[in-house]
């Protein structure tokens, strides 16, 4: 199912808790946020999406589009400008050979756009699409209280280009005391031929903002996620070694005494399987821990705050106005005492000992940080990466000739390797992430000591034949964006190459 949420957040920063907690519950696959006030040059992130973006100078107004780190996407880049309005545009994948183009908008009160002005934005856009945000324009068809030109212009603009609106006529502006008309200024759009496939509703939640958020859905149209391979499937910290020591030697009793590495990787793997416990791993959920989070905080938000607004919906007086304002201030002011508290006392048991992995943990915890994850889409940046990345090489097969006089203190460059350099290896080898093999250093160390033997020689006999298993010649390359620089450019991405563990303990010996 695609599930995109659409809101005016009033400041998407000081309202990111709530949004995140909404992107989980709701399960949202895309966000198109208006109104972000994110200022230039700002490197906000949200946990588990790929954020596009467009700020203003003075840090006000603001657009976004919030993709699940799994959907792979192309931003649209010519699109036509208007003065006062600001918009992001991306493609994304529907079907196979199908793309849909994903809009998000903000209009300026003050800005009056004009039909023309709607016309050429939206020619523009290849179609289908969704185009949603905050227009600022008032029409009775969409949920107002009464239509004005603005409204008139955009709503004729749309119809001209097979545009349909999905709003129902439910108000999505929560109006304070002295607003006695309905407004409906968040607008959503779809192209007719996909409208029928889409339902649309108002969430009751406003999250801080005075616009509720709008949720729109549907069971026929689906997204075609790129699932992120783990570095690792197994929990390699949660191994009973004891186990996998009694479970391999097992295996190779039963095994005959002249095993070769494919076979001895298949018995790694088999004695694994049975003590060591495996990752489940979906790209599509992304589940939000927080270490800081307490009871205090879920009851000021959903008891506190949730139940003021509902009552000053329901009558909107100035008493139930100032107490919905009181809570919400609140139930921020609890969070940020939560955040500061658990801090505090993770400081509190901080020592000289305390790996620094747990204290970035602790950190990225607090800020709702995660690496971010863009899928590689197609394009000419992307073959360009890869030609970077592998040149045209030498010539494959070079004959080297004999050299008849040795060195002699050069010769242990041609003695077979010994049990003792083999452990020497592994008891200071890394605890790095594994090749394509998943094979990690832990699970080399812990085997028997007939299993070191078995490994050993067939490094020997590697090394003496010149003979190695093809599997080695394929590596995991992962491309890193580095910070500040645009996706779409091979150069900003610096590569990290995984190869099998086997293969780095026979490098270092």
């Amino acid at each position: 199912q695609l599930r995109i949420l659409q809101w005016n957040a009033r400041s998407a920063l000081a309202n990111k808790g709530s949004l995140e907690k909404c992107l989980e519950n709701e399960k949202i696959n895309i966000a198109l946020i208006s109104e972000t006030w994110f200022k230039p040059n700002s490197n906000v992130k949200f946990r588990g999406f790929n954020l596009i973006h467009k700020t203003r100078s003075d840090g006000k107004a603001g657009v976004a589009i919030l993709l699940q780190s799994s959907i792979p996407y192309v931003e649209i880049n010519n699109l036509h400008t208007i003065d006062g309005l600001m918009s992001v545009a991306v493609s994304i994948p529907l079907h196979v050979n199908k793309n849909i183009t994903i809009v998000s908008v903000y209009n300026s009160p003050l800005n009056k756009i004009n039909y023309n002005n709607w016309d050429n934005f939206i020619k523009i856009l290849p179609h289908p699409l969704i185009v949603g945000g905050d227009f600022n324009i008032h029409h009775k068809e969409v949920g107002s209280s009464f239509t004005d030109n603005k409204g008139r212009s955009l709503l004729e603009a749309a119809e001209s280009n097979n545009l349909i609106y999905l709003n129902d006529g439910t108000a999505t502006l929560v109006s304070n005391i002295r607003q006695k008309n309905k407004s409906a200024l968040d607008i959503s759009f779809c192209s007719a031929s996909i409208s029928p496939s889409f339902k649309w509703e108002v969430l009751n939640d406003p999250m801080g903002s005075n616009h509720l958020p709008i949720l729109i859905t549907s069971e026929k149209e689906s997204i075609p996620h790129v699932p992120r391979r783990p570095f690792s499937k197994w929990k390699i910290t949660k191994a009973d070694w004891s186990l996998y020591n009694t479970t391999f030697s097992d295996l190779i009793n039963n095994s005959c005494s002249d095993l070769d590495y494919s076979q001895l990787i298949n018995i790694i793997n088999k004695a694994a399987e049975c003590s060591i416990p495996q990752f489940q791993f979906n790209s599509n959920s992304v589940v939000l821990t927080k270490s800081w989070w307490t009871t205090e905080c879920a009851g000021s938000y959903t008891a506190g705050v949730r139940r003021a607004f509902n009552k000053y919906k329901a009558n909107p007086c100035l008493d139930n106005y100032i107490e919905c304002k009181k809570l919400t201030s609140l139930a921020t002011r609890i969070v940020k005492q939560a955040k500061r508290k658990s801090w505090a006392k993770f400081c509190e048991n901080l020592n000289k000992s305390t790996p620094i992995k747990d204290i970035w943990k602790k950190i990225k915890n607090i800020s709702n940080k995660q690496n971010s994850y863009t899928p590689l889409v197609n394009g000419e940046w992307v073959q360009h990466f890869i030609n970077t990345l592998t040149p045209e090489l030498a010539q494959n097969e070079i004959k080297i000739e004999e050299n008849e006089h040795i060195d002699v203190n050069a010769k242990y460059l041609i003695d077979t390797f010994t049990l003792a350099e083999l452990n020497r290896v592994l008891k200071s080898s890394p605890n790095s992430a594994p090749g394509l093999d998943q094979m990690h250093y832990l699970m080399l160390y812990h085997m028997p000591i007939r299993g070191k033997k078995i490994l050993l020689q067939i490094y020997n006999r590697m090394w003496s034949t010149g003979q190695f298993p093809d599997e080695w010649k394929h590596y995991i390359v992962i491309p890193f964006l580095k910070p500040n620089k645009p996706p779409n450019e091979s150069s900003s991405y610096r590569p990290i190459s995984l190869s099998s563990c086997v293969l780095k303990t026979l490098e270092r010996m």
